[in-house]
Formats: structure tokens, C-alpha cells, sequence
């Protein structure tokens, strides 16, 4: 069996200028877990999966977060009587107000204003650059391979360089087949170390 034989058909892509939020949204209308991001002609240029939304949006927005409450506790702290300590925070608060308003006008306007920036955040600064992809007519043992070796859900299946399916392991698990082929590929995963964005 090849991967056209069991890959969805069905996707859908989005731009490098998508932002977040929108990301998001679809992938909630559409219930599924990786979109892929793709030029107009639907030339793969990467992609994004719900764990790198949560990795690379919502932490930096706890990270951002984080830093707002610090600075809030270092400029209130009543403890902060000497001259010395006030002068320094005024001068790490001065800097802090600088460099928010230089970061203004910038790909990060907004400083740490709160959730919209972050929202806002584009495809092309979430998603996975030069992803692992596979061929329609790749046999889908060979595609098992895959998933093992790069600790991977998804695949996006294109030919000439465009998107024209995904197949995930899902989609092989369910074939009685090539279960042991499926068990192998997410055993693998699931060793993974650490929290490196996987698509």
C-alpha cells in the first residue's frame, strides 16, 4: 500500500503572514493538529502543529508575563528605601520604557502589552521550517520509517514541492496491517528528549 492510498486529501494551508489566532481558530473549526504553510502556488514552506503553538505562542507569552510581574515587584517593593537600590531601578525602568518604545515600531510593537501581540504572531515565526515530507507514492513502510527516525505525527505528502495531502500516523494505526509498523514509529516518538518542536 502507498501513502496516496491512505493520506488526507482535504487540507488546508496557510500563508506565512497567517497570524496565530487565526491559526488557532481553524485548527479548532477544522479538528485537526498540524496545518501546513505554503506559498500561492502551495510550494511547502513549512509547518505548524497545535504543540508549536503552544510552545512557541503561549510560552512566550508566560515568559512575557513572567517578566511584567517581575518588574512590577522590583519598581513596588517597599523594602526599596536606599538611594542606591531607587536610583537603579529608575535606571532599569528607564531602559525598560526605552526599549519597549524602540521594539514599537518593530516586528514585536507592543512590548509586553499582553495577549493580542502574541496572538498576532505570524506563521512564518511558529512554524516548522523545511519539514520532513513524503511522496504519494512512497510505500507505507517507508513512511513508518519516517515517523520513527524523525519523532513524527504528520508528514506532509507533496510532489514537485506542493502540498497535496497529509498523512498522519493516525492514519496508518487504523490500518490492521500496519499496526507493529505504527507501535514502532510512536515508541520511538515517545522517546523523545526534551521539548523540540515536532511536526
Amino acid at each position: 500500500m502507498k501513502v496516496k492510498d491512505l493520506m488526507s486529501t482535504n487540507i488546508v494551508c496557510v500563508s506565512e503572514s497567517t497570524p496565530a489566532s487565526q491559526i488557532a481558530g481553524q485548527m479548532r473549526k477544522s479538528n485537526i493538529g498540524s496545518l501546513p504553510v505554503c506559498d500561492q502556488n502551495n510550494h511547502i514552506k513549512g509547518i505548524i502543529t497545535d504543540r508549536d503553538l503552544a510552545l512557541r505562542v503561549l510560552a512566550r507569552y508566560e515568559a512575557k508575563r513572567n517578566a511584567a510581574a517581575a518588574s512590577d515587584v522590583n519598581t513596588s517593593d517597599p523594602n526599596n528605601n536606599g538611594s542606591q537600590t531607587n536610583s537603579t531601578n529608575a535606571a532599569t525602568n528607564a531602559n525598560s520604557t526605552k526599549s519597549r518604545n524602540k521594539n514599537a515600531s518593530g516586528s514585536n510593537a507592543g512590548g509586553a502589552s499582553g495577549p493580542k501581540d502574541i496572538a498576532e504572531m505570524t506563521a512564518a515565526e511558529i512554524m516548522t521550517k523545511n519539514p520532513v515530507v513524503v511522496s504519494p507514492n512512497a510505500n507505507i513502510h517507508d513512511a513508518a520509517l519516517l515517523f520513527a527516525s524523525h519523532k513524527i505525527r504528520r508528514l506532509p505528502v507533496t510532489e514537485a514541492s506542493k502540498v497535496i495531502g497529509i498523512l498522519s500516523l493516525g492514519d496508518i494505526a487504523v490500518k490492521p496491517i500496519y499496526i507493529d509498523e505504527a507501535g514502532d514509529a510512536l515508541s520511538a516518538i515517545s522517546l523523545a528528549d526534551g521539548l523540540q518542536s515536532k511536526s
